[in-house]
């Protein structure tokens, strides 16, 4: 039971760790080939969220 939930929480992390990887790509890639589409796009974003943030 112990050794099942050790193995669980080791397994939990592991996903975590590669989820936070993947993020890091996902958001280094488009950086690397369009960095100003990137830009402006995260500026876009920025603002919706701020607008959201706005109405609520």
């Amino acid at each position: 039971m112990i050794k099942q939930k050790r193995r669980n929480n080791l397994i939990q992390r592991q996903v975590q760790l590669n989820q936070r990887l993947f993020r890091q790509r996902l958001l280094c890639w488009p950086l690397r080939k369009h960095p100003v589409q990137t830009f402006l796009i995260s500026l876009l974003s920025l603002q919706i969220l701020f607008l959201l943030s706005r109405i609520q």
